[in-house]
């Protein structure tokens, strides 16, 4: 007698990204992967290990937004203070080539 086959499941639609490294989740809030780290190592943003690597939920970063307070605005990029190095460094320059002269 053949088997009797089973009717092929319909295919469930996954749910948006749920997990994120913490590369990801620091570009999706601005923040960068170390202070990523920081914050779940300090407790203030949530976690998961999958497979010994850390995951940070999507609702985990939403919570975290949310309580933050309102108006907060981050500190300047690395970017921005590497900029803000260079001008000094190069108004400095000026300065002694122009007092030499």
């Amino acid at each position: 007698m053949p088997k009797k086959s089973r009717p092929a499941a319909a295919p469930q639609p996954l749910p948006a990204l749920a997990l994120l490294s913490p590369t990801s989740a620091g570009s999706a809030i601005g923040f960068g992967r170390t202070k990523i780290l920081d914050l779940v190592r300090v407790g203030r943003l949530r976690c998961v290990m999958v497979d010994g690597r850390i995951r940070i939920p999507v609702e985990a970063l939403q919570e975290f937004r949310d309580a933050l307070p309102k108006g907060y605005v981050a500190g300047p990029t690395v970017k921005a203070k590497a900029d803000a190095a260079k001008a000094k460094r190069d108004a400095e320059a000026a300065d002694k080539s122009g007092a030499a002269a």
